[in-house]
């Protein structure tokens, strides 16, 4: 019994806590202005403004906001006592706190109160309890509050998981902002703490597989997973600004033992890899995927994905011509414009910058594949397999065309008949150029 009376104690102390922190920032007591000297400055670092650039290239491209699709809409009203109970019937275990280890007085035990299983009603009430991080330093602490009132200031992997699924419902214009902007950021600071807390140097010495742990594991895992693109990159930024800013320090007072280099070399990889689901997904907008949504992780599944499919893809989008096509694909094999966005070369500003014109110009009035073939221009976009230099085989590629255009034929059945000869004729040129490699 006296459990259930501390269970309901912290509740209640915990929603406290949230619900003056609401009331006030409703009223305007503790409205902070966003400040729109911002959009004048730029992002701290240049994974940050290639996040902004890459959330203007999504809008451009598909002519919708990236907030179109939020599943929770922000409240503009205070969380109900009610909502926040049943977010927080979850798992519940006692602790007992080390002020009371060997006591018969239990009324001072502290409960781990998690939140519940369902999706939908935890998702609603994190949009309350990581307002504060919407916010400036004079609040931001109200979060660390509440947690520590639930009993989970130390449920480091719920605390990830939470705030992914938070950030992912912030309107992506605020979470640039919040994140990205200014010297200071109510959203690093909060995850730096976490990395702090979480980094053990006895972790980081180097095994024989040379193996480290990955800062912020969770939230890793979290961003792979993640199909809206734009803002898991978004995300990723965060977390490794946070790590970069933590690990040097923990670099210094750890005489070495904690680098920062290697603490943000996971983070940086991911990246790269998000940057080419997003070049695909946006070069290729409004074709068919397949059932799986395209994530990092479902692209290292083996047999998920087929990047020569992709390619094929891209490649009759350019043109059906065979010959047009076997002329692309010898310029890519040696222009001097071909790089890897995967790899630290996609890093550079004016390469990034590259791709992403290559999605804008693809969805603004399609390509010439003349205009390329002639034109020896840097700052020329083209297409994709100009950026997959080591897919650029071309029986593979042959064959999946072949494979495209088939099952295309296939569909066009109400087609008229001059247009079915002419598809017919195409496919028939890129079986026989098949037939004779």
């Amino acid at each position: 019994m006296s459990a259930k009376i501390a269970y309901y104690h912290q509740l209640i102390d915990a929603y406290d806590l949230l619900h003056k922190f609401e009331v006030a920032a409703f009223n305007g007591e503790d409205d902070v202005e966003e400040k729109d000297e911002r959009e004048e400055m730029n992002p701290r670092t240049s994974w940050g403004a290639e996040a902004v650039s890459w959330i203007e290239t999504y809008e451009c491209v598909t002519s919708r906001s990236i907030d179109d699709d939020l599943a929770v809409k922000e409240s503009k009203t205070p969380l109900m006592f009610s909502s926040f109970v049943k977010a927080c019937s979850g798992c519940s275990n006692v602790v007992a706190s080390s002020s009371t280890v060997g006591s018969s007085d239990n009324h001072d035990e502290k409960q781990t109160i998690l939140l519940c299983d369902s999706t939908k009603d935890r998702t609603a009430v994190l949009t309350h309890i990581f307002r504060p991080l919407l916010k400036d330093i004079f609040v931001f602490k109200i979060v660390n509050s509440i947690l520590d009132a639930l009993g989970i200031r130390n449920e480091y992997d719920s605390l990830q998981k939470y705030f992914g699924e938070w950030f992912m419902t912030v309107p992506g214009k605020i979470a640039a902002n919040v994140s990205l902007f200014g010297l200071w950021s109510p959203t690093v600071r909060w995850l730096q703490e976490i990395v702090t807390s979480t980094c053990d140097p006895k972790d980081f010495i180097a095994t024989e597989t040379g193996e480290q742990p990955i800062c912020l594991e969770t939230l890793y895992t979290f961003c792979s997973q993640a199909a809206d693109l734009q803002r898991a990159f978004l995300l990723a930024v965060v977390c490794r600004e946070a790590i970069s800013v933590a690990t040097k320090q923990l670099e210094e007072k750890t005489y070495g033992q904690i680098s920062c280099e290697d603490a943000v070399k996971p983070w940086d990889i991911l990246l790269r890899k998000l940057r080419v689901c997003m070049l695909v997904t946006l070069r290729l907008y409004g074709a068919p995927f397949g059932p799986l949504a395209v994530t990092v992780r479902n692209i290292e599944e083996e047999n998920a994905f087929s990047i020569y499919e992709w390619i094929a893809r891209d490649e009759l989008s350019v043109s059906h011509k065979q010959d047009e096509v076997v002329a692309l694909e010898a310029v890519c094999r040696s222009n001097r414009r071909t790089f890897c966005p995967s790899l630290p070369e996609g890093d550079d500003v004016a390469r990034w910058k590259l791709l992403q014109k290559a999605c804008r110009v693809k969805a603004a009035e399609g390509e010439r594949i003349s205009k390329f073939l002639m034109s020896d221009d840097v700052e020329q976009s083209g297409p994709l397999l100009l950026y997959f230099k080591h897919f650029n085989q071309p029986i593979m590629l042959v064959a999946h065309r072949a494979l495209l255009l088939g099952g295309k034929w296939g569909q066009e059945v109400s087609c008229f008949l001059p247009a079915r000869l002419l598809f017919c004729l195409n496919h028939s040129f890129h079986l026989r150029r098949l037939y004779h490699l």
